[in-house]
């Protein structure tokens, strides 16, 4: 395995295991957090309110629990789109297609 994408794995193991170790910490649900755009999934968790707060009424946490599963579960979406999109080859590197005209025969 060549070294940068040795590198690439690593970094994104870290964000990963951030990702769900906040979400745990935050009484979200890691596994929508897990794919969460490393980074800045990672800043917008950190910015979400807390669904663990002990003055905060049962409907309150359900709320804030919902909301957090929902941004995360987006997130990780998006993430994931954005990652097969870059295993579709562009239009240029697949190879040429003869053209065949009506008549069975490969056009110049």
């Amino acid at each position: 395995m060549p070294l940068p994408l040795l590198i690439y794995c690593g970094i994104t193991a870290i964000f990963i295991w951030a990702n769900v170790s906040v979400a745990n910490r935050k009484s979200l649900n890691p596994w929508s957090w897990v794919l969460a755009a490393g980074p800045l999934g990672l800043v917008v968790l950190y910015f979400l309110p807390s669904a663990s707060k002990s003055r905060l009424t049962d409907d309150q946490v359900r709320r804030r629990v919902v909301v957090g599963n929902v941004v995360g579960l987006v997130m990780s979406g998006i993430s994931v789109v954005s990652y097969l999109s870059l295993l579709i080859p562009d239009s240029e590197s697949l190879p040429l297609r003869p053209q065949i005209e009506e008549t069975g025969q490969i056009a110049p």
